[in-house]
């Protein structure tokens, strides 16, 4: 997955969306409570929306594909979604897409457990916010 994101990520970081997105500087007090809810909250808030209920549905409309067909096109519609409701440059909805794609496979590896990836997304936004902070 970072093989493909890092690359994106550099073409992102002279984007303003990035601080758009997030207007809080790393060296406010704010910041820490910010970084706990996105990375902490947010994450697996996301995972139960998106991995657990809308890709889940979204199996369940396309199920007439068969069951590969459902389970593709519902990985990318859900990851789709997940990269437009991030944002409207054209990159984050590129990256969030990809994310999203990533950890809907992520979820049907593990049979529609959800634990790891709200795991992997709390660390992707921990890493996301770290280097967003320069820390």
């Amino acid at each position: 997955m970072w093989m493909v994101l890092l690359p994106l990520a550099w073409f992102l970081r002279g984007s303003d969306a990035l601080d758009e997105q997030l207007p809080i500087e790393p060296t406010s007090p704010a910041w820490i409570p910010m970084w706990f809810a996105i990375a902490g909250v947010v994450g697996f808030v996301e995972e139960i929306v998106f991995r657990g209920l809308v890709l889940r549905r979204l199996t369940t409309v396309f199920a007439s594909l068969g069951s590969s067909g459902a389970v593709a096109w519902a990985n990318v519609v859900s990851s789709l979604t997940f990269g437009l409701l991030h944002g409207i440059d054209p990159a984050v909805i590129a990256v969030t897409a990809t994310i999203g794609l990533y950890l809907a496979l992520v979820t049907r590896r593990e049979g529609g457990n959800l634990i790891l990836a709200m795991l992997v997304h709390a660390a992707q936004d921990t890493l996301g916010l770290t280097l967003r902070s320069g820390a």
